[in-house]
């Protein structure tokens, strides 16, 4: 009978594939931002981005039930 893999390790898995593959895939496709006035317009310059360190480690964020998170950076 096989045995499936925790479900924290797939979630790490499925996330790291994101960060890795498909991010700047998401960013390519993300609309222009525009003010009211059309005066000044935004666009995501794919490629580049940044992320923070999180603010709290995995298993602490774990064991206090709280979500383990990272801010993005992405020029404009």
């Amino acid at each position: 009978m096989p045995v499936l893999p925790e479900l924290a390790q797939i979630q790490f898995e499925g996330f790291n594939r994101f960060i890795h593959e498909r991010l700047l895939e998401e960013l390519e496709s993300f609309p222009k931002i525009e003010d009211t006035d059309k005066e000044v317009e935004f666009r995501v310059i794919s490629g580049q981005y940044q992320l923070t360190q999180p603010s709290i480690e995995e298993r602490d964020a774990a064991y206090q039930c709280v979500t383990y998170s990272s801010d993005s950076y992405v020029p404009a």
